[in-house]
C-alpha cells in the first residue's frame, strides 16, 4: 500500500495543488465576484496602470504559491509526527 501512494506521487498520479474546493458553494461564490471586479476593473485602467495591475497579480500569485507550499510542507511534517507518536505508543 505505501509503495502505491509513492508510485502515484512519483508519476503525477497524486496532485494536491490541482484539488480545489469547488464544491463549496462560498469558494464559486467568491471566485465569480473576483472575475468580475477583475473585469470591471480591467475596462477602467489604461494600458500602462493594467500592465502594473497585471505584474501585481502574478507576484502576489508567486508569494501565495510558495506560503501554500510552505504550509504543505510544514502540514506533512506534523503529520509525520503524529505517525511516529502513534508507532511509539505501539
Amino acid at each position: 500500500m505505501p509503495n502505491n501512494i509513492l508510485n502515484d506521487l512519483f508519476f503525477g498520479k497524486i496532485a494536491p495543488w490541482e484539488d480545489r474546493p469547488e464544491n463549496i458553494e462560498e469558494f464559486r461564490r467568491l471566485n465569480q465576484q473576483l472575475s468580475q471586479l477583475s473585469d470591471t476593473i480591467g475596462e477602467r485602467l489604461d494600458k500602462e496602470t493594467q500592465a502594473l495591475l497585471d505584474q501585481y497579480i502574478s507576484d502576489r500569485s508567486d508569494l501565495e504559491s510558495l506560503l501554500q507550499c510552505d504550509s504543505f510542507k510544514t502540514g506533512f511534517r506534523l503529520g509525520v509526527q503524529l505517525m511516529l507518536a502513534a508507532y511509539k505508543k505501539l
